[in-house]
């Protein structure tokens, strides 16, 4: 029956190219212009949309995804699903984006993966230096979201005489979901300015947190990164 299906009728495929994914969903067109999907969707679309090629299995999307982030078709993104900023960027943490590299298959996450254009992934933004006359907010904080205000040093230890060197820098702010994603951005770059980063993080709930959402949700994944023990 496979051997029907596939080689003789045509009808289940065992390969898919990226430029096909583009052009079946229309990436890129529209007014205004379709520029990410989520993986689960473009599974769902060979699988129940008419007219649309039938494959033999999932794994087909997985490798057509690998190869189209290696030749630029689009880029990947594994978490919940972005939202596109006023610059027609998505909102997501640079350093999380898999663009015109080579990904293997096992890294495609078809349950949570998200693929956007080029021209909508987002660029990191250096971090302004301090000026000394106020604080500065980093690029890519968009209009109503808590500022990331950087502190300079307290006293003058931090700065060599003559130096002019800003040495040490403070951020404190409160961002909710949204927010954490154009803040991520100016964090990663102070971690490239700096090197490393110390982070501190604190919530609070009215109602208690979920003990199993807490740990599995937010503990686990950064003992896996060995952030935490």
């Amino acid at each position: 029956m496979m051997e029907l299906l596939v080689d003789v009728q045509r009808r289940v495929f065992e390969t898919a190219t990226p430029n096909k994914i583009v052009d079946l969903f229309k990436l890129g067109e529209g007014t205004p212009p379709t520029l990410g999907i989520k993986t689960s969707d473009v599974v769902d679309g060979f699988y129940s949309f008419l007219g649309f090629p039938r494959l033999v299995s999932s794994g087909v999307v997985k490798k057509a995804i690998a190869k189209g982030i290696h030749d630029d078709f689009f880029a990947y993104y594994s978490g919940s699903t972005p939202m596109l900023g006023s610059d027609g960027k998505y909102q997501v943490p640079v350093a999380r984006v898999r663009a015109n590299a080579v990904v293997s298959e096992d890294e495609i996450d078809l349950e949570s993966g998200f693929l956007m254009m080029p021209q909508a992934v987002p660029v990191a933004t250096p971090v302004p230096g301090s000026t000394g006359v106020g604080p500065n907010v980093p690029a890519g904080t968009q209009a109503g979201e808590t500022p990331l205000v950087l502190t300079p040093p307290a006293g003058p230890s931090d700065v060599p005489a003559g130096a002019g060197a800003q040495r040490s820098v403070e951020i404190n702010f409160s961002a909710d979901r949204n927010q954490l994603f154009s803040a991520w951005n100016a964090i990663a770059n102070l971690a490239d300015l700096a090197g490393k980063v110390n982070v501190t993080v604190r919530a609070d709930s009215a109602e208690g947190f979920d003990k199993g959402k807490l740990q599995n949700g937010v503990l686990e994944p950064l003992r896996e990164s060995d952030l935490i023990k």
